[in-house]
């Protein structure tokens, strides 16, 4: 068995749902690994702060509940996509703001289209297919329905923070102490994004 080593070397475009088409930079084990590593630490980041949140008598509303494993583990294949998307995306049609404007390819406008039932996925599939022309001759491990995120594995429950992490904890216990609420950590709670998808029912 054998790989082909012919991985394109200029942006290319894919053809996504209900008109949309993006022009994305070809994927390589860097870009794919900086994607996963920002996704992980982000649903690291929510799971302290939501553990910290219920320790301190609070409820979590309107995000996922990390504490179950299936929720965080499809959570982290969406923020995978997400993040894939900042990185690799260059521009796109189809996708209009609140205005029925062209949108800007900006990270919230990413995150928001990503979002959107089908098209994170089709992005995820049509992206890693590209692969799948490198890898037609050799014996590549297993992937999930989606595509490249089976490599990011399990997400263990008991897992500590990441050290970022671990700052936001001691100044929620300081905040608590002097009877101010703890806030969330940084890029979990976003702002509602303008982005908005073409066609959308």
């Amino acid at each position: 068995m054998s790989i082909r080593l012919a991985l394109p070397d200029e942006p290319f475009e894919l053809d996504l749902a209900h008109g949309v088409r993006m022009r994305v930079r070809p994927m390589t084990t860097a870009l794919y690994y900086t994607a996963r590593t920002r996704a992980l630490k982000r649903v690291g980041e929510l799971r302290a702060y939501q553990a910290e949140v219920v320790k301190a008598g609070g409820a979590i509303s309107g995000i996922p509940d990390l504490a179950e494993q299936e929720v965080a583990e499809g959570y982290l294949e969406m923020l995978i996509a997400q993040e894939l998307g900042k990185i690799a995306i260059v521009s796109w049609q189809g996708v209009l703001d609140e205005e029925g404007a062209p949108a800007e390819v900006t990270a919230p406008n990413v995150e928001c289209c990503l979002s959107v039932i089908g098209v994170g996925e089709r992005f995820m599939t049509l992206y890693a297919a590209h692969l799948d022309k490198v890898l037609a001759e050799g014996k590549p491990s297993p992937r999930s329905p989606t595509g490249i995120t089976a490599g990011a594995g399990p997400i263990a429950k008991d897992a500590g923070p990441s050290p970022a992490a671990r700052k936001k904890k001691a100044k929620t216990r300081t905040a608590r102490k002097s009877g101010a609420a703890p806030n969330a950590p940084t890029g979990t709670a976003r702002p509602r994004s303008k982005g908005r998808k073409s066609g959308k029912s």
